[in-house]
């Protein structure tokens, strides 16, 4: 999904009879992260997320090879990171990853933290 809720060439996030339904479309291969945030006093932060270039041999990967994000909440920042091919070695972010899925914090210090990785 865009960040704005006007942009909708991507697909939506609406709820339902009580229930979040999310709509989604893409060529080949798709990957659509859900963050969801239970901590309520996150809940008026300012929030932002950006589809972010992954790079492999000095080229931009398409979308349905591989797909990065940044999402930041308050002063807290998350790179989710998803290949959607055989991993190869790939850069987003600043980060070498050779792995399928990547998920990583970064640290006031300026640190990353990784919290998951599949290889």
């Amino acid at each position: 999904l865009s960040e704005w809720n006007s942009d909708r060439r991507y697909g939506t996030l609406r709820t339902e009879g009580g229930s979040l339904v999310l709509h989604q479309t893409g060529r080949r291969s798709l990957f659509v992260p859900l963050l969801l945030d239970l901590r309520r006093r996150r809940c008026k932060k300012p929030l932002t997320w950006r589809q972010l270039s992954v790079g492999q041999s000095r080229r931009n990967e398409p979308a349905d090879r591989a797909v990065g994000y940044r999402v930041q909440l308050g002063d807290q920042q998350w790179l989710i990171y998803r290949s959607l091919t055989p991993p190869e070695n790939r850069t987003v972010l600043g980060q070498n990853l050779i792995c399928e899925m990547h998920v990583s914090r970064f640290l006031p210090n300026g640190d990353v933290e990784e919290l998951l990785e599949l290889e």
